[in-house]
């Protein structure tokens, strides 16, 4: 079992406690609140485990440093023309160019041919870009390595 889901059932079992508390004082109103912010979060840890089921973090990506700091981001951009099948079933998107987030800077060299496992960027951690070039999705580099 993966360490968040241990997380995720600490948390459950954190939130039954608090529930049976709740019950003993006899407030329903509080009980019904809990129960549907609990719920809510259930539904919640449920999408984000469904999520991540997609995602196969093992396949390397055949990528190609096209831009090494864009204009609209100032992040480097990666091409994934030879690998254009699986990036689409990793993004759900028809694009082949994306900007992206952490890749390490010793691999940041233009035209450098690389073999990265991405994955696409939660909504929280996506970042505002100035658009005054063009813009390209954004993605997240979870490893990355020079290939020949």
């Amino acid at each position: 079992m993966q360490y968040w889901l241990k997380d995720v059932a600490n948390d459950v079992q954190c939130f039954m406690d608090k529930v049976y508390l709740v019950y003993k004082i006899k407030n329903m109103k509080t009980v019904l609140c809990i129960v549907i912010i609990g719920c809510s979060l259930a539904a919640c840890y449920s999408k984000v485990a469904d999520d991540l089921s997609k995602w196969n973090y093992n396949t390397c990506l055949k990528a190609m440093v096209t831009d090494t700091s864009n204009i609209d981001c100032g992040l480097p951009v990666l091409s994934f023309a030879e690998d254009s099948t699986a990036i689409r079933a990793v993004t759900g998107q028809q694009n082949l160019l994306y900007v992206a987030k952490y890749l390490p800077a010793g691999l940041n060299s233009k035209g450098k041919r690389l073999c990265v496992t991405v994955v696409p960027l939660q909504p929280e951690e996506e970042f505002p870009c100035t658009a005054f070039g063009i813009t390209y999705p954004h993605i997240k580099v979870v490893s990355a390595k020079e290939r020949k």
